[in-house]
């Protein structure tokens, strides 16, 4: 295909005014020799001609429509004129079928005599060899410039040979078995031929009107080139539509949250200039981005677990995800006993930063990435002195053999502690229920000392002493 749209342009005008100059030949020795050998068959390619000749001068004005520039009022161009002179161009087809039907069964009714000579035959030949060629000639062109307009003359030019030849034999049968009624029953044929070119032709212009995805473009071919690039992890939602030899494209891309809007526009680009270069016929891509989700939340999830793993991380929150350029980046706080050393807080930092890259690495198969993670002490409700107080306390009721995993956590318009006591397994359900009253209040006024801006919701779970 030619590249230029300029150079495209001047092809179609010059194969539209080609056609115009073939048919005026065309019809004119035709109506000469039908209406001296009185031939119906020879008359209908005449009109038929005559109806082509119209169709041509059409097929040139949808031309020169579509080389007009976009306007405030045709933002995406003139192309769709192209359809219009196609639809035209049908039109003309179906009514020249009809007119040589209804004459058809006129003289099938009512008779006529057909006069055959060497100069029948001759049109015939002549009327072969032009369209031979202005078929080969127009495909060739619409092809190159991808028109449709001049692919609906190439058919016409196609269905007038077929024609022709059907006329050839025909005009035989009648010279030597003075067989006349076969020029109506021709003429029919010929019709049939000229009413499905119609049809063909309609189809294609109505489809283009109506936005039908282009042939020429394969959706699938579209996805392809775009995920060839090595950047590009995934392209849909690709969408296009033609407007008379220009066809619009529009999809998605899905790539890394890491690159840059400077990166994101070179590659679109890319994109669009690989596609235009295996397609020339595309006018104008336009491409969305779309940053890939890299870290879900059952990740999240995974990442936080991790971290918890460690003892003396009390709790984690504001756990953030990110990249910048070419860098991924998280970020996170954990709550760490407020009286530990910053060497002590230094090495669970190292741990944890650790234990997220070996998570990364695993699931995201990334393995360049900046982890800060934020230390903070915990409040007065977590300090590691006020927890050992409440076990000592606990510890000294007379029935409790042991109290560990006391949890304390403060909530939104309540603080809640639990913790585990191990009492003798003979002990019944009221025993224990009465000791866990009992404990439940020793821990509430423990708490108490500390901050009473909150109710406290406690919770104890007693198990039983295994020796």
């Amino acid at each position: 295909m030619i590249n230029s749209p300029f150079d495209q342009q001047k092809l179609r005008i010059k194969a539209a005014a080609i056609s115009i100059i073939l048919h005026i030949f065309l019809l004119s020795i035709k109506l000469i020799v039908g209406f001296l050998s009185n031939s119906l068959s020879i008359i209908a390619l005449a009109a038929d001609s005559g109806f082509d000749l119209i169709a041509s001068f059409a097929t040139y004005w949808g031309i020169i429509k579509i080389s007009k520039p976009a306007d405030l009022d045709h933002m995406y161009g003139h192309g769709k004129y192209e359809f219009l002179a196609s639809v035209f161009q049908a039109v003309i087809l179906f009514i020249t079928a009809i007119l040589i039907i209804l004459d058809a069964i006129f003289r099938l009714i009512y008779g006529a005599e057909v006069l055959v000579n060497i100069y029948s035959f001759i049109i015939m030949i002549i009327g072969i060899v032009t369209n031979i060629f202005l078929n080969r000639y127009l495909l060739k062109i619409s092809k190159k410039t991808n028109s449709l307009a001049l692919e609906a003359n190439s058919i016409n030019s196609l269905s007038d040979i077929l024609n022709y030849l059907i006329v050839f034999v025909g005009l035989f049968f009648i010279l030597y078995l003075e067989m006349t009624i076969l020029d109506a029953v021709l003429a029919v044929v010929i019709s049939l031929f000229v009413f499905y070119g119609g049809l063909k032709l309609s189809n294609k212009a109505i489809g283009g009107l109506l936005d039908k995805v282009p042939r020429e473009v394969k959706i699938e071919r579209i996805k392809e080139i775009s995920e060839s690039i090595d950047e590009v992890l995934e392209a849909h939602s690709i969408r296009m539509r033609a407007s008379g030899p220009f066809i619009f494209i529009d999809l998605h891309v899905i790539v890394s949250a890491a690159q840059s809007v400077q990166f994101s526009h070179f590659l679109t680009q890319r994109i669009e200039n690989e596609i235009k270069k295996e397609f020339p016929s595309v006018t104008d891509v336009l491409i969305h981005i779309e940053p890939k989700k890299i870290m879900s939340s059952e990740i999240k999830n995974n990442i936080k677990r991790k971290i918890l793993e460690l003892e003396e991380v009390q709790r984690c929150h504001h756990i953030h995800f990110g990249s910048a350029e070419d860098r991924y980046f998280l970020d996170c706080h954990v709550i760490i006993d407020g009286m530990a050393s910053l060497d002590y807080v230094h090495e669970i930092t190292k741990k944890i930063e650790k234990n997220i890259k070996n998570e990364i690495k695993g699931k995201l198969n990334i393995e360049n990435i900046d982890i800060l993670v934020h230390a903070e002490p915990c409040d007065d409700f977590y300090r590691k002195d006020l927890i050992d107080d409440i076990t000592q306390i606990v510890k000294n009721v007379s029935v409790v053999e042991n109290c560990h995993n006391i949890k304390i956590r403060v909530e939104e318009k309540e603080i809640l502690c639990s913790l585990h006591i191990i009492v003798k397994k003979d002990m019944n359900i009221n025993e224990g229920h009465e000791i866990s009253n009992m404990i439940e209040k020793i821990v509430e006024t423990k708490l108490k000392e500390v901050s009473d801006e909150k109710p406290f919701n406690i919770t104890i779970h007693l198990e039983p002493f295994e020796h």
